[in-house]
């Protein structure tokens, strides 16, 4: 699963690059894992081997321009604005929940935390979609659920099916040209 390395670095520096204007929460130790992870799997430049070796408290300001070199030095093309958070995600999580990798509430609880109400339209559905899956597990925890047990199990497969197709419909808007 090499390219699933590699395809996390593009995400996470286009996450980084994309989090001021959507509220993005993702620290230059992040970037930094990223970046180890691509050289283990065979990615390599000056600038992208001093951007592993970031310690976990690196400056915000020194980590901005470094990205920027790694970015050109590896000829990456990376959007702008919020489709940077979108295609972040895709390559950080959205990916991984199509093929089975994580779990859709993972994806959005991800989303809630990284993004935020505040971020994307193109986002919203995946936080809102974190809200219900909370929703969900209320009813079951505090009682109160008038649903039966095989009506609670659809109702939570009915909300991860709509997720998976909400991730999907992102990836392939950042697909077309």
């Amino acid at each position: 699963m090499a390219w699933d390395l590699l395809d996390d670095l593009p995400g996470t520096l286009a996450l980084w690059r994309g989090r001021r204007g959507a509220d993005v929460r993702l620290d230059p130790a992040d970037v930094a894992e990223a970046a180890t992870r691509a050289l283990v799997a065979g990615l390599d430049s000056p600038s992208l081997r001093e951007l592993a070796g970031l310690y976990a408290d690196a400056d915000e300001q020194d980590t901005g321009p470094l990205v920027d070199v790694v970015i050109a030095e590896l000829g990456l093309d990376l959007p702008a604005g919020d489709d940077l958070v979108v295609l972040g995600f895709l390559h950080v999580v959205g990916r991984r929940a199509l093929t089975g990798a994580i779990a859709p509430r993972w994806v959005t609880a991800w989303a809630h935390g990284h993004v935020g109400h505040d971020g994307p339209a193109s986002m919203l559905g995946l936080v809102v979609a974190d809200d219900e899956y909370d929703d969900l597990d209320i009813l079951a925890d505090w009682g109160g659920d008038t649903r039966s047990a095989t009506e609670a199990q659809a109702d939570l497969a009915a909300l991860d099916a709509r997720v998976l197709a909400s991730v999907q419909h992102l990836l392939d808007r950042v697909r077309r040209p």
